[in-house]
């Protein structure tokens, strides 16, 4: 926990403010604005000892400004910041201090399936993109080693040409040489030869139709080492972190429907342990979604996915069945449905 300087204070509010991203969120003596909540991250602004006066406008989309100022009540000063949110409505902010609190989390396990196909792919350039935003608003502190090696592969567009979301992911990650460099380092030590000439030719040819094409080989099973290598360094990466906290009833009911999921899968002859299962050419990865510890204890909602994949032959190494070849089948599937068929 970090004590906050006013100019500290100020940037951290302005960059809410210019984004509207601004929220208030009162607990009792003490004020909470989210400042950077991820999955990977969350980071917020504490105010101890405090006090709204007005309230604020929930989920407002429209200009807010604002302006510390400090009054004086006897021998004590009193911090305050007054909101305005467009003409419609002020609100004060008064408090004795302010602080950041900053928990970083294990992220390797978090899986959100908006657009489907190439799932596999898409979920990496998820969790990356946390991590690369992660550390554009917070720098070092936040990110170890292995994260800053692989943090420039999202500025290598044949990978982010997976985007998680339904709208391309151009206009917020560059495209650069390093992250050219990075993807061809993970490519040498995979030792997959013919994806670095692919690489090499790209360096020359670094026109739109070629990125296409690059991205269509990362889809490739002969991709399935560099995959299996960059999955094994974002575990590695993640696992210096704790996992979320809720307190000791909600981590039972987590533990309670890992441990579920396991005995059900073992019981129909998998293999293997919790998130990963086998059995023949069969593989369940169970990927989960989590709340914030803070700001979503009224509404605690965890939840596993399975990434269940199929290949045609023996092909070892996680999500085979989701590279693109003749006979393999993958899905997405909830726990419940997966035992419903």
């Amino acid at each position: 926990m970090l004590l906050l300087s006013q100019e500290s204070l100020q940037k951290y509010l302005s960059e809410l403010c210019s984004c509207q991203a601004l929220e208030v969120h009162s607990d009792h003596e003490n004020v909470l604005i989210p400042y950077m909540m991820n999955d990977a991250l969350e980071c917020y602004l504490l105010f101890t000892d405090a006090q709204l006066t007005g309230r604020p406008i929930p989920a407002f989309e429209g200009d807010t400004s604002f302006e510390c100022i400090c009054e004086t009540s006897g021998n004590s000063p009193k911090n305050g910041i007054i909101f305005r949110q467009g003409s419609q409505n002020v609100f004060t902010l008064w408090y004795a201090s302010v602080c950041q609190k900053l928990h970083c989390y294990r992220y390797d396990q978090i899986g959100h399936f908006w657009v489907s196909g190439q799932e596999h792919w898409r979920r990496l350039v998820y969790i990356l993109g946390t991590v690369y935003d992660k550390y554009q608003y917070m720098g070092d502190q936040v990110c170890n080693p292995q994260e800053t090696e692989l943090l420039k592969l999202m500025e290598f567009a044949p990978f982010y040409q997976y985007s998680p979301i339904h709208e391309p992911l151009d206009d917020i990650y560059p495209d650069t040489a390093e992250g050219l460099q990075t993807m061809i380092a993970l490519a040498a030590q995979a030792k997959d030869s013919s994806f670095l000439l692919l690489l090499g030719l790209y360096r020359i040819l670094p026109f739109s139709w070629f990125r296409t094409m690059v991205s269509h080989a990362l889809n490739r099973p002969r991709r399935i080492p560099l995959y299996e290598l960059l999955y094994q360094k974002i575990e590695k990466a993640s696992g210096s972190y704790p996992e979320r906290d809720y307190g000791s009833e909600r981590n039972r009911q987590i533990a309670e429907a890992r441990k579920d999921l396991s005995d059900r899968l073992l019981k129909q002859g998998f293999l293997g342990k919790y998130p990963l299962f086998q059995k023949g050419n069969l593989q369940i990865l169970a990927m989960e979604e989590h709340p914030f510890t803070i700001l979503e204890a009224n509404d605690f909602q965890f939840r596993i996915q399975l990434m269940v994949s199929e290949t045609a032959g023996h092909c070892p190494g996680r999500n085979a069945g989701f590279f693109s070849k003749k006979g393999n089948r993958c899905r997405i599937m909830s726990v419940k449905d997966y035992f419903a068929t």
